[in-house]
């Protein structure tokens, strides 16, 4: 049995909630339940539930509409959401992966898939409550926490627990023997299982250069390197998550632009950073744009361009905090702007040279 949570079940239909508070009621968990999306919100802000189960069509207010309105609010942003449907999968997928749902289930469920879904979303989320709670513990020791500390813990809490979920998720899956190990799907979940810990390596790598940032004790390694070359790196690293969505990534470099010198490493991680934000933000099958310009001869700037069907970056006016304080530790900016088509344009500018300005250097 898992670990009691408390779980919301919404749901316009009283048989359908009667029958999810029974399964969950069972596992130890404090159920509790609302007939709309309205009233969903309210119990939301009143309880604080760990976890929620979202029917997808309900009469007024759709459970698209309340995923969204959940993660619009910081103070329930990171809440799990698993959708609930019986809409053809390829149509509800993609709508469920845009609102920002956590999970699907479809309707006529299993008992034993839902409950294992539960169980690895309770789990993930635990994981990224702690490591929220060491990240306002971090910040605080920051003069500016108040303005930071907010963004940073969101940032660590969401970019955790994609990888996190993943990896649990697989790894349950094929340690109950729900896949034959012969099949092709068992060797798939493997990779997924690989590259989510790598993801992970990554993002506790990033992790410790906010750190080092926040104690001051972190150095740059200024080097000469292409710069087409490494965004080209970056951009093939990314490449499965573009093709999981059906996003087109595409490169738009300037010629005047060869060398730069800059620390490579802390360089690639803000690339990267824009870059998976941009991926997740942007619709369907959409398409995300990277450009590197030659502003003047002292600098060059990367703009990373996405077709966000909600203008979340922009509205806020700020790139969230792990690329803006490690692009201004390396002696640029880091803006965003509303792009002309739609979505949002993150603008990282970079000295040309910066091994000339001086600083910390190793």
């Amino acid at each position: 049995m898992s670990s009691a949570a408390k779980i919301l079940v919404v749901d316009d239909s009283p048989q359908n909630v009667r029958l999810f508070k029974q399964i969950l009621s069972l596992e130890g968990h404090a159920v509790f339940t609302a007939g709309s999306g309205v009233e969903a919100l309210e119990v939301i802000a009143r309880e604080s539930p760990q976890l929620v189960l979202l029917d997808v069509i309900m009469s007024g207010m759709s459970g698209y509409e309340v995923c969204r309105a959940i993660r619009a609010n910081p103070a329930t942003a990171t809440i799990p959401v698993v959708m609930v449907t019986g809409l053809d999968p390829a149509e509800a997928r993609p709508r469920c992966a845009e609102v920002g749902a956590d999970d699907v289930v479809m309707k006529p469920f299993n008992r034993d898939d839902l409950l294992a879904r539960v169980r690895t979303l309770l789990r993930v989320k635990a994981l990224s409550d702690t490591v929220a709670e060491q990240g306002r513990r971090l910040v605080a020791v920051d003069r500016e926490a108040p303005r930071h500390q907010g963004e940073v813990v969101a940032s660590m809490s969401h970019e955790l627990r994609t990888p996190l979920n993943a990896i649990i998720g697989f790894a349950e899956l094929l340690h109950d023997g729900l896949v034959d190990p012969s099949t092709p799907q068992h060797q798939e979940y493997l990779g997924d299982i690989l590259s989510s810990g790598r993801q992970l390596l990554r993002v506790i790598d990033d992790l410790v250069d906010v750190a080092r940032l926040e104690t001051g004790s972190i150095q740059l390694r200024h080097e000469a390197f292409s710069l087409k070359a490494l965004v080209e790196e970056v951009l093939a690293a990314s490449q499965i998550a573009a093709d999981v969505r059906m996003i087109r990534v595409d490169l738009e470099a300037d010629a005047a632009l060869a060398q730069v010198v800059l620390d490579p490493a802390r360089f690639k991680l803000v690339l990267r950073n824009s870059l998976e934000e941009a991926l997740r933000m942007s619709r369907q099958a959409g398409r995300v744009v990277v450009r590197t310009r030659a502003v003047d001869a002292e600098t060059f700037s990367v703009e990373v361009e996405d077709e966000s069907a909600v203008d979340g970056r922009a509205r806020k006016g700020e790139v969230s905090a792990l690329p803006r304080r490690m692009v201004e530790f390396m002696g640029g900016t880091a803006t965003v702007r509303r792009a002309a088509a739609g979505g949002s344009v993150v603008v990282l500018t970079f000295p040309r040279h910066a091994a000339l300005l001086g600083g910390a250097l190793e």
